[in-house]
Formats: structure tokens, C-alpha cells, sequence
């Protein structure tokens, strides 16, 4: 709740204080530096270091789930290998690296973020329907509890479809075959593992 409200107050100043806030390419700098001197730097600043944190995000945990994955029996066997002193996800690193570095290379930095943006979506549509489910199935009622039940992570779902609505038509296809692709893996993909693989 605390971080829609910032997020909301943000966009609510910038709308406020630049008329001409579609036509900025630089929306909440130009906003920022209505009130400070040095606002449009400081926003600026704020936002590559947001962008480099997103990022650091995205190198350490993109691997960690095609390893995840390949340890329970979900993909191929060798993307389930640590490097023996880091414990890194080596096949995994270099599998996301030799898939993310063609796009960054021929995409434009707007297609790409559209299409991060939709594959965001589709995670979060599954999460909030995976909500109602776990409440049912979970032994303890606390372990998932929220004001108003099921109603928040329904609404969170219908949110998901709408957003993905406005999405360009080519970002919804790509997004539809990663899916239909994950769900091929999933459903017809499976080898037996071992119990003591690790982590």
C-alpha cells in the first residue's frame, strides 16, 4: 500500500506541475526541477540508480529460476549445475546472457521494456490467482491472509488483463508463445531428479 501511494503521489505531482508532461521525454526530471534547482539531476540520478538495481536484479535471480527449474526435472539437465567454488548457476548465467545480449543488441530500448513489462504482467496475473488457491489449500489460514479475502488478488488479476490490453500486438504474441512454451515444458518436460540435489 505504502509503495502505490509514492508511486501515485509521484505521478500526481508530475501531472500537476508539467502541463506538458506528454511531450517530455524526461517527465518526472522536468517535474522535479520545477521545485529544486538541481531537482532534474537529483531525479535523474535516483533513476539510473533504480535502473542498475532492477537490473542487478534481473542477472541474480533470472538464472536462479532456469536452475530451479532444471533441478526439479523442468528443462535440461545441465542448467541444474553450480560452478563447485561460487555456487553460481554457470549454464544458467550464460544461457540468460546468450539470450539477452542479441536483444539488447537489435531492440529498441521501448520494445524491450514493453515486452519486460508484459512478461511482468503475466507473473503477476499467475500470482495473484495462485493467492485464493493457496488459502484453500494451505493447513494454517493465517499462512496467506488478507483484508477482504480474495477480493484484492481478483482485482489485482482483472488489473494484469487490463494492463495487458494496451500492449502492442507483437509483445502480446511473443509473450503468448514464451507462455505456451513454459506450459509444454512443464506438462510434457519432466525427468526424474534426485532428492539430495542441491540448491
Amino acid at each position: 500500500v505504502i509503495v502505490t501511494l509514492i508511486y501515485t503521489a509521484v505521478q500526481w505531482v508530475a501531472l500537476g506541475t508539467l502541463p506538458g508532461v506528454a511531450s517530455s521525454a524526461t517527465p518526472l526530471a522536468d517535474a522535479a526541477a520545477r521545485f529544486l534547482p538541481w531537482g532534474g539531476l537529483l531525479m535523474t540520478v535516483g533513476g539510473v540508480i533504480s535502473i542498475l538495481g532492477t537490473n542487478g536484479n534481473t542477472v541474480l535471480s533470472g538464472p536462479r529460476y532456469l536452475y530451479a527449474l532444471a533441478r526439479d526435472g523442468f528443462g535440461p539437465r545441465f542448467l541444474a549445475t553450480l560452478h563447485p567454488r561460487y555456487r553460481t548457476p554457470t549454464a544458467a548465467l550464460l544461457l540468460q546472457t546468450a539470450i539477452a545480449l542479441p536483444l539488447a543488441f537489435t531492440g529498441s530500448f521501448e520494445a524491450l521494456a514493453t515486452l519486460s513489462t508484459v512478461a511482468r504482467l503475466a507473473t503477476y496475473f499467475g500470482t495473484a490467482l495462485a493467492v485464493p488457491v493457496l488459502r484453500r489449500k494451505l493447513p494454517r489460514e493465517a499462512a496467506v491472509r488478507l483484508p477482504g479475502g480474495s477480493a484484492i488478488p481478483i482485482a489485482a488479476a482483472l488489473l494484469c488483463v487490463v494492463f495487458a490490453a494496451s500492449a502492442k500486438k507483437e509483445n502480446l504474441i511473443a509473450g503468448a508463445v514464451a507462455l505456451a512454451a513454459g506450459g509444454l515444458i512443464y506438462f510434457f518436460w519432466r525427468r526424474p531428479v534426485t532428492p539430495d540435489t542441491e540448491i
